[in-house]
């Protein structure tokens, strides 16, 4: 009656199955912060305005990132046929310092917008953060409290609303977001591949 074969262990086969335990351990990890991270990277705030005959379409970051600049657009529309005189600006208050500008000024539009038409501008908003524990290490988590005021014609400026955007918790989100994000996705590949090579290593030694 013939023996059967006793299956010797593979070599390597313990390090490996160490190795992907460890990689699966830093790939979780990597993935809660890249998680965590990305509630602050990806988050937009939209919303809508109407001031006279000008309708107003606003969208930012949810949060903004400290020591980064941040883009907030603005897109006006004449909702009726006649040109209008308009001019829109972005203030920000005391509390948290904020460096908003457009060409040098938080003024974004200054001018006649005809009958139905549509103009877009781009404003720039930065929020420094002294790491040193200067007079702005106070501004991570914060609400910023920008407002936006417009005028048409000879009227006085009219405060329209505040847009309710803050600074994120932690420093640069974005950064972290897609830092972590590229580390995850170079870590999954390499075990896709270790995987693959030592399978088709042990399909190769039982033929």
């Amino acid at each position: 009656m013939a023996s059967k074969r006793k299956k010797t262990p593979k070599k390597g086969s313990s390090y490996q199955k160490t190795l992907f335990k460890l990689s699966g351990g830093i790939a979780l990890i990597l993935a809660i912060f890249c998680w965590f991270s990305g509630t602050y990277a990806l988050p937009r705030h939209s919303e809508r305005q109407v001031h006279k005959q000008i309708i107003i379409w606003l969208s930012s970051p949810e949060y903004l990132s400290v020591n980064e600049e941040a883009v907030f657009r603005f897109s006006l529309k004449n909702s009726q046929g006649n040109a209008i005189l308009a001019n829109f600006r972005l203030d920000s208050n005391d509390t948290i310092p904020a460096f908003i500008e457009l060409e040098g000024t938080n003024i974004f539009w200054d001018g006649i917008i005809k009958g139905n038409e549509q103009v877009d501008r781009q404003v720039n908003v930065f929020i420094p953060f002294d790491f040193g524990g200067g007079n702005t290490n106070h501004t991570l988590g914060k609400k910023i409290g920008l407002t936006l005021w417009g005028k048409t014609g000879i009227q006085p400026f009219e405060n329209i609303t505040e847009i309710s955007v803050h600074t994120a918790p932690i420093p640069w989100p974005k950064t972290l977001f897609f830092g972590s994000l590229s580390t995850l996705s170079s870590l999954l590949l390499w075990v896709a591949k270790e995987w693959w090579d030592t399978t088709r290593k042990e399909l190769g030694q039982e033929r």
